[in-house]
């Protein structure tokens, strides 16, 4: 006696044996089967070598171990190269073919130019710039570009004069340079008449 049997309980059987893990089938993308073609490979390479081959095997595993060892190397000099600081000049300004160097000279015609365009504020930053090159040439103090004006100041002579002059220029410098007031022609003069280089390193 034939049982009949309906289309929708053999849809749900089938349905359930195809849905078993065995019958999951994934493709892998070119890339990843071919990595995975190629280290099998290259792990069978070296056990065949291992086996067949043991003191060529050591001469290349040293190898490779010499040649990670070289790349970890190169690494750390390009990080030392890339983090260490420059040297204390005041840096060059780069342009297509040229390259200037910007010394005391520089600075002095930097702040001439602002001066004759009424940047008068950006004109006494110049100066000061030229006045802590120059200091430095005379071994008053030492310049660097990164350092603020004020961490010039414990650098000065401990004559009092002296400094207490030098601190007013800062004090000057601030107030037009950074704290935003207006700074005059007059004011610019009087500020460098005041900058003068003989007044802090006078030549012996």
């Amino acid at each position: 006696m034939t049982i009949p049997i309906s289309a929708d309980s053999l849809r749900q059987v089938v349905r359930g044996v195809l849905s078993g893990a065995a019958y999951q089938w994934q493709g892998e993308s070119d890339a990843t089967s071919a990595l995975r073609r190629w280290r099998r490979a290259v792990a069978a390479w070296l056990d065949d070598l291992a086996s067949d081959h043991p003191v060529v095997f050591k001469l290349v595993l040293w190898a490779l171990v010499a040649v990670l060892v070289a790349i970890a190397l190169h690494a750390v000099w390009v990080l030392i190269r890339a983090t260490r600081s420059r040297p204390a000049e005041a840096g060059r300004a780069s342009a297509p073919g040229t390259a200037a160097v910007r010394n005391a000279a520089w600075f002095t015609a930097h702040a001439d130019q602002a001066f004759r365009e009424g940047r008068y504020a950006a004109a006494m930053q110049a100066h000061f710039m030229a006045l802590a090159l120059e200091l430095d040439a005379r071994n008053v103090l030492r310049f660097h570009p990164s350092k603020t004006p004020l961490e010039y100041l414990p650098e000065m002579p401990t004559d009092r004069d002296r400094r207490a002059a030098f601190a007013g220029l800062i004090s000057e410098l601030y107030r037009y340079a950074f704290a935003g007031e207006v700074c005059t022609a007059a004011a610019f003069s009087g500020w460098r008449d005041r900058a003068r280089l003989d007044r802090y390193a006078p030549e012996s």
